[in-house]
């Protein structure tokens, strides 16, 4: 898939990359719950920043390579990781279609 304009290799198909994509969202989600706790207040640059930054990083976790290199835009990293998200939900979805997802355990 082509993200950033940076082709990357990830397939929720696969083993590998699907253990990656669940232990990445946990690490996610752990990272958003640590800024809630935190109470710090930020200043408008500082949450872009923050914004950039967490993406870059899950994008790193995900496919191993650093597409948002040079990125200085909030709303355009947070684009490429939904990018990102829709394509594995596709994916997801394509391999799950022909099958009734309540039988599989």
């Amino acid at each position: 898939m082509k993200l950033n304009g940076k082709e990357v290799r990830f397939n929720i198909t696969d083993p590998r990359d699907a253990k990656r994509y669940e232990e990445t969202l946990i690490k996610l989600k752990k990272k958003e719950k640590e800024l809630k706790k935190s109470g710090q207040e930020y200043t408008l640059d500082e949450i872009m920043r923050e914004i950039i930054k967490i993406c870059r990083e899950v994008l790193w976790d995900f496919t191993g390579q650093d597409v948002l290199k040079g990125c200085h835009d909030a709303l355009m990293a947070k684009e490429v990781l939904y990018q990102f998200l829709r394509e594995v939900a596709r994916q997801n979805e394509s391999l799950l279609s022909p099958f009734d997802p309540e039988r599989i355990r």
